[in-house]
């Protein structure tokens, strides 16, 4: 009985221990989208541990756009110190220098040097909007009637046309 005790104590030792390691470095979720026809640029809050540098942080990245693999000299990675934001005082930036051409895209990030965290990322891209208010095109209202009856309120027919 003792012996079985023991090893359950040292198994929960040892589950503790890895459980402490594992939070010493912590990666949060993506803040930015990756749009559709354009270099992915995304920031992912970071929680260094005490023995990491976080500036000589270790970060490596590898993106898939779909089931491609981007080669690692387009894809572009740096650790940016933010003060606190939650529990995180760093922002690890991950950029890219081709754009995203499928609507899955994948990140594996590993930060940290003697204890390395990886964490998998799955993002759905977006299509960038094709209009904004400066792009619209401009549209001309042009009326046509304007016929009042005493037992219905005024109305109006109107014709939408693109002004030159």
């Amino acid at each position: 009985m003792q012996a079985s005790s023991g090893k359950k104590f040292a198994t929960l030792c040892v589950l503790w221990a890895a459980s402490c390691a594992a939070i010493a470095l912590n990666l949060g979720s993506v803040q930015g989208s990756p749009w559709l026809g354009r270099p992915l640029d995304i920031r992912i809050p970071a929680q260094f541990s005490a023995q990491d540098d976080p500036q000589a942080s270790c970060i490596t990245a590898e993106v898939l756009y779909g089931d491609t693999l981007l080669d690692a000299g387009k894809v572009f990675t740096r650790n940016v110190p933010v003060g606190l934001v939650g529990n995180a005082r760093h922002v690890v930036c991950v950029k890219t220098s081709v754009a995203v051409d499928e609507p899955v895209v994948s990140i594996q990030l590993r930060v940290g040097c003697k204890e390395a965290a990886t964490k998998q990322y799955v993002l759905l891209a977006e299509t960038p909007p094709t209009m904004t208010a400066k792009t619209a095109p401009k549209i001309r209202v042009q009326q046509l009637s304007n016929r009042t009856d005493t037992r219905t309120r005024p109305t109006a027919s109107a014709r939408l046309t693109r002004a030159p």
